[in-house]
């Protein structure tokens, strides 16, 4: 659907012409840094949820499946989901796993699909952030696995003046998290304390700050990662509703 017959007034990721070059940002010097780092934090971040490996997974807003890939490549049965169907399209050119078009807020999968959903630099463009991170905790089994743009970084404020400018078409409508945000956030999707998840972060410090090393548990990075890990008896339909009769 396009409103008034204009693809600038959708958001970006329904634009072919953008999103025909997203993945090339990846092959740049800055691009590859920062990609190194947020993998290199999210796969310590992966450990945080319980024992036993991460065996499903299911990304939503996969975009290119830039990161859906790499899930793939360390052993994980990965699942990507996007509303977009141009996104889906240019997936389809990288990658021939399993790609769903559907909504973050109603996904189509059962109850406990997945050992984890994670959301990588796309939970900023949900419209319903709550429905979202309740409906993922619906389909996981584990815990959910969140890659996040700081609104307390330096980048964050960089990239605002460049949408600002006209220059970055990719955070027009972009909502950046600050960590006390986000978790304010979970803790309302969790409201039941017998269920309530035990959270675990850090973020990537790019560009480098003299002194500092480039992941550390600060709440100034550019890329904020959680793992949002679940109680063992809520792992299981039979454990939660054990948990909930109290």
């Amino acid at each position: 659907m396009r409103p008034n017959g204009r693809d600038d007034q959708l958001p970006w990721y329904f634009q072919e012409e953008i999103v025909s070059r997203y993945e090339s940002w990846y092959t740049g010097k800055k691009g590859e840094r920062m990609d190194h780092l947020e993998k290199r934090l999210l796969l310590g971040l992966l450990g945080e949820f319980g024992k036993g490996k991460v065996e499903s997974l299911l990304e939503v807003g996969c975009g290119t499946t830039h990161f859906t890939r790499w899930f793939e490549s360390l052993g994980i049965e990965a699942v990507g989901l996007d509303l977009s169907e141009v996104m889906l399209a240019e997936a389809r050119r990288w990658w021939r796993g399993p790609l769903v078009q559907g909504d973050a807020a109603a996904l189509p999968f059962a109850n406990k699909s997945f050992d984890v959903v994670a959301f990588i630099a796309c939970f900023e463009y949900m419209p319903d952030p709550l429905r979202v991170l309740r409906e993922a905790r619906r389909v996981a089994r584990k815990g959910l696995l969140l890659g996040l743009m700081n609104r307390w970084s330096l980048t964050a404020l960089r990239r605002r003046v460049q949408e600002l400018l006209g220059r970055n078409p990719f955070y027009k409508d972009a909502h950046f998290y600050s960590l006390p945000e986000i978790k304010r956030l979970i803790a309302q999707a969790f409201k039941d304390e017998r269920e309530r998840p035990r959270l675990r972060w850090s973020s990537t410090l790019f560009p480098p700050i003299p002194g500092f090393p480039q992941e550390a548990r600060l709440p100034f990075g550019a890329f904020l990662g959680l793992a949002v890990a679940f109680p063992p008896q809520a792992w299981t339909e039979e454990g939660q509703s054990r948990g909930r009769r109290g």
